[in-house]
């Protein structure tokens, strides 16, 4: 029962990430044409620009204060 609740979790909550990140693709683009600039143009109209977010976003350093 564990293992279904797990995978329908998955099926839900993965395409509603990735929804998430290519509607922030679209905000980009319509920013980009609002201020007369070039907008994402990494690999083909820029659609590897969110999963490059993503990697980046987990990538990240964490840091640590001690005082």
């Amino acid at each position: 029962m564990l293992m279904f609740e797990v995978f329908t979790s998955v099926v839900v909550i993965l395409p509603l990430l990735i929804v998430i990140a290519y509607f922030t693709l679209f905000e980009r683009y319509l920013l980009a044409t609002f201020q007369f600039r070039v907008g994402p143009d990494l690999w083909l109209m820029g659609l590897l620009q969110p999963i490059i977010d993503g990697v980046k976003l987990f990538l990240k350093q964490k840091v640590y204060s001690f005082s």
